[in-house]
């Protein structure tokens, strides 16, 4: 159960950058260029509009993914080395 939630938040904040559109840094908007049609003269201008993140409004980054990585690595490793000096411990004893 340990190694799954070890692997699994890893994995979903990679599948979460997927889908968020790959961005390099996690932001809640961007800005967007929106061709807007003047109604009085016709003309065309072009706006920058901010836009929500398609991932509970937010664009997921690499650096998410990354920070979770590390974070897990970190966790996984700190547990081995208890265990393992658990471990040692019992063999003395």
């Amino acid at each position: 159960m340990f190694r799954v939630v070890l692997l699994g938040v890893p994995l979903l904040a990679a599948v979460l950058w997927l889908a968020s559109g790959h961005e390099i840094l996690s932001k809640a908007e961007r800005a967007v260029d929106v061709e807007v049609k003047d109604p009085l003269f016709g003309d065309t201008i072009v706006q920058k509009q901010f836009v929500r993140g398609p991932v509970f409004g937010c664009y997921v980054g690499l650096d998410s993914v990354i920070v979770t990585s590390v974070a897990s690595l970190a966790i996984g490793g700190g547990t081995w080395l208890l265990r393992r000096q658990r471990d040692r411990r019992k063999e003395t004893v």
